[in-house]
């Protein structure tokens, strides 16, 4: 598993590199993955202490920012997106 998840994030890190569309949805995919991931994470807040809440909280937001980002007009032009 860690081999195919390793391979799936140099794929996209070069895809990203040479501006391809579908690396740009690779990232809005992985990133929609760690959100969740994260949400789940905090579910119970009281259980995980609280510098790793801060940091799963401040991942979450870079990713949020991330995702904003990706959808702007500038970006998906550059990718070369006709839509979304």
């Amino acid at each position: 598993m860690g081999l195919l998840w390793g391979s799936l994030l140099l794929a996209t890190g070069i895809g990203l590199l040479r501006v391809k569309n579908w690396s740009r949805w690779s990232l809005i995919v992985l990133i929609g993955y760690g959100l969740l991931d994260g949400i789940g994470r905090l579910h119970d807040i009281r259980s995980i202490p609280l510098p790793n809440a801060a940091l799963v909280l401040l991942a979450m937001g870079v990713g949020a920012w991330l995702l904003r980002y990706l959808f702007k007009l500038h970006v998906r032009v550059a990718f070369g997106a006709s839509r979304f």
